[in-house]
């Protein structure tokens, strides 16, 4: 499973545009996922698009109901909505991922392309995109894009513990009848506690053996974060 979060960072002028995006955790890299909404009729500008890009890094996805037409993508037409797409994608080196198949359904029965799903160069190579036949109800088609990412794995440590059954109980015994307590004794009751820790423990690392501490990984969890971590500690 990916970690993500929510990107904070969307800013953007005009209420013409919904934007809604994710950050995801892989393993080489961090994608960002943004979905976008222009209702049909709305005046969205070219720096408008640029606003939510801004300060994303160069593995973005932008996707969604774009409401636009362009030849580049199937359809046939190209209007200013396209065109203003079409600058998008040159502008930031992304590559769009439509193959011509509609996407959106009329009601005279007629299929447009309207749904579109753009990448950043770097992550065409690796991404897979189809349109589903199953429309569950709606007059959309759903798109399924499939990008060859891993998702991080967590490395836990597990911690060493005393393996009792295999200590050198007589030994140990010796060894603790041996502990000078004038040595180790002082007014402070807190530093006298601490000593005689101190020298109990050395002597059962030299007389227990201990499992080894063996670190591995796990697989992420997307709904855990940093408050589950501390909060685990505590």
């Amino acid at each position: 499973m990916f970690r993500f979060k929510l990107i904070s960072q969307l800013n953007f002028s005009t209420d013409n545009i919904e934007v809604v995006g994710v950050s995801v955790n892989c393993q080489n890299n961090k994608i960002n996922i943004v979905n976008v909404y222009r209702p049909p009729n709305q005046d969205i500008k070219f720096n408008d698009y640029q606003e939510v890009l801004h300060n994303l890094s160069d593995n973005i996805v932008l996707l969604g109901d774009f409401n636009s037409r362009s030849s580049m993508w199937g359809s046939s037409t190209t209007d200013s909505n396209g065109n203003i797409i079409e600058k998008v994608i040159d502008q930031n080196n992304m590559i769009i991922l439509n193959d011509s198949t509609g996407t959106f359904q009329t009601v005279t029965g007629n299929r447009t392309q309207i749904d579109l799903t753009l990448v950043s160069a770097s992550l065409a190579n690796d991404s897979q995109w189809s349109v589903l036949d199953d429309q569950l109800g709606s007059d959309h088609f759903p798109v399924l894009t499939v990008l060859n990412a891993k998702p991080v794995k967590n490395k836990v440590c597990t911690p060493q513990r005393w393996i009792y059954d295999k200590a050198d109980w007589h030994r140990f015994t010796t060894l603790c009848n041996e502990i000078n307590i004038d040595n180790i004794k002082h007014d402070d009751i807190e530093i006298f506690n601490q000593n005689f820790c101190e020298v109990v423990t050395k002597i059962a690392d030299e007389t227990i053996p201990k499992t080894s501490g063996t670190v591995h990984t796990r697989k992420n969890c997307p709904w855990w974060n940093d408050d589950c971590t501390n909060a685990k500690k505590k």
